[in-house]
């Protein structure tokens, strides 16, 4: 069986630059999201980076604890897109990202548009340093 793609000799780089990526994604994720809050200040947005949940008191919205799910997903999908990327399989990205975007249309459409922006920044971000660490990290 031919192999589809090789990751070059620094691997380990490659785990941590996924790491790395996740890590700078979920801070700018972070802070999206603490400016969209009325507060914005700094222990609400470690609060949020943390993944735990935040509620003022009683009478305004709360803002949802994820537990660090987004920094996961993202780390798996760094770990993957530049493999497919290199691989000439780019459109399992594609569809991943419609079966990712598509639950979204007609689900929740109270959403305010700041979360599907910052959705969708999260994703570019993804697909941006995937083709970063392609480059460096994977030989076709």
């Amino acid at each position: 069986m031919d192999q589809l793609f090789v990751i070059k000799p620094s691997s380990i780089w490659y785990f941590v630059s996924s790491l790395g990526g996740s890590l700078f994604v979920r801070f700018v994720m972070s802070y999206f999201r603490m400016r969209e809050a009325e507060k914005g200040s700094r222990p609400l947005f470690w609060k949020i980076f943390k993944g735990n949940g935040y509620k003022e008191d009683l009478l305004k919205p709360p803002i949802a604890a994820d537990h660090g799910l987004g920094f996961w997903l993202g780390f798996l999908e760094l770990l993957a897109y530049p493999i497919l990327l290199k691989s000439n399989h780019a459109a399992y990205i594609g569809a991943w990202l419609a079966f990712k975007t598509a639950h979204r249309w007609g689900y929740a459409p109270g959403y305010k548009r700041g979360t599907y922006n910052r959705y969708l920044l999260a994703n570019a971000l993804i697909i941006c340093i995937s083709y970063f660490m392609a480059y460096f990290f994977v030989d076709p």
